[in-house]
């Protein structure tokens, strides 16, 4: 290659981090070694993976791979950050195991880094989500501004996530220097990193999607705890841009509708209650208390609770069918444990009857309940076990009868006031 050609196609450094992916890593290696741009190398980095990937690595022939092996399990950002420091490109870019690049991918981004005159250090571009063969979203929407995809992004990225790593081409000085990913965060680590990123530099935008991102049970992005967790943690980080820019309570409230999305709400609640040394004025306080508020009030939240008393309920049945036979065998234990099966079933009952919005089928079981007692005699507490299945079986029978579908989103839900899916907010028809 000419010295030309160097300048004109500089060294690209593809960064690969795998772990226990070997049925996945094929497809994702060969759509960046069939890149029509033609100077790249590619690092793959191994995270301690068991499944055969250092043998299908080590087998292949193509002298532009690299292989690179964790003897433990770091996580992606660490071994992103590995990757780049052994990179020889001034470029990198990054690629995940189980997704797939266009063909024309780089050539399309590279010459935005190559322009002097736009001085982007950081270039990514449009991706589609996949699940299985249907294809879903395509992130950033066109809805989005195009002038907000571009250039100095902190304000806009501040609320709204737009960089995934698979689309991102960024000068390897630049990346070092900023820091990397932060190896501490388990997900969401390319929000944080390019938020960091943007408070300095331009990034440039291809508005074209380039990148085909398969969702799998096991990707990364299903951690939605993590989710939330660091989306606290960059506002913590963040707390400064935030109040500058005025967008502290929408972003808050941000995370907040993403917890209800994600049924994430103690998560939220927690770390909502973590960072209220932040909240330095009265009026802070009071946003921050009416938040927590919406939160346990929400139809999300309630319908969170309805199933956690359901599973409850369901565990008392078990509960109850399990005593029996501890009494049906005449065991040492069965009259202490027809006492904690009582009470494991008002309970139950009072929990269902305080969520349920009233239904008669629970007023009436706790009422039964009330006179309820071990009677000791084994056959009478055989008789009152049996009865207790069937006051269980009626209330969950009642129970079932308040799950509805949404015709959106398709998730099943317990009926609420609001008459709106807790999880996508339409309107459903009871």
């Amino acid at each position: 290659m000419t010295e030309l050609d160097r300048e004109q196609t500089p060294l690209v450094s593809v960064i690969i981090p795998t772990y226990n992916r070997v049925k996945t890593l094929p497809a994702a290696i060969e759509s960046v070694l069939g890149q029509t741009y033609g100077n790249v190398e590619v690092i793959v980095v191994d995270d301690g993976s068991d499944d055969g990937t250092e043998e299908y690595v080590n087998a292949l022939t193509d002298h532009r791979i690299k292989y690179i092996r964790n003897a433990v399990n770091r996580g992606p950002a660490a071994a992103r950050n590995l990757g780049v420091r052994q990179a020889q490109g001034r470029y990198v870019a990054f690629q995940d195991s189980d997704d797939e690049w266009h063909t024309d991918k780089l050539e399309k981004q590279m010459p935005l880094l190559l322009d002097t005159v736009r001085g982007y250090d950081l270039v990514y571009c449009e991706f589609t989500r996949y699940y299985g063969e249907e294809r879903h979203d395509l992130i950033p929407s066109k809805n989005i501004p195009l002038s907000c995809k571009q250039g100095k992004m902190l304000a806009v990225l501040l609320l709204q996530p737009m960089i995934s790593t698979q689309t991102i081409v960024v000068k390897r000085d630049v990346f070092l220097q900023v820091g990397g990913f932060d190896e501490h965060l388990k997900t969401f680590e390319d929000y944080e990193f390019t938020l960091r990123f943007s408070r300095d530099h331009h990034i440039g935008f291809v508005e074209e999607s380039l990148v085909k991102v398969n969702d799998s049970p096991d990707s990364v992005d299903k951690r939605f705890a993590d989710r939330i967790r660091t989306q606290a943690y960059v506002v913590r980080e963040m707390i400064e841009p935030l109040r500058e820019y005025g967008i502290l309570w929408d972003k808050l409230t941000a995370v907040q509708q993403s917890a209800e999305r994600l049924k994430c709400h103690d998560v939220f609640l927690e770390e909502l209650q973590n960072l209220s040394d932040l909240f330095v004025t009265e009026q802070e306080r009071e946003k921050a208390a009416a938040l927590a508020e919406k939160t346990e009030k929400s139809d999300a939240k309630q319908n969170q609770y309805k199933e956690i008393a359901y599973e409850a309920l369901m565990k008392t049945k078990q509960q109850i069918l399990e005593t029996y036979v501890s009494v049906y065998g005449n065991s040492s234990s069965a009259g202490s444990a027809v006492d904690k099966t009582l009470q494991q079933v008002r309970d139950s009952v009072r929990d269902c009857l305080t969520l349920f919005d009233m239904l008669p089928e629970a007023r009436e079981t706790d009422s039964r309940m009330d006179g309820l007692q071990d009677p000791g005699d084994r056959l009478e507490q055989l008789f009152l076990l049996t009865d207790l299945v069937k006051l269980i079986e009626e209330l969950e029978k009642s129970i079932c009868g308040q799950i509805v579908a949404c015709g959106i989103c398709h998730q099943r839900f317990f009926r609420n006031r609001s008459c709106r899916c807790p999880f996508c907010d339409s309107a459903y028809v009871d």
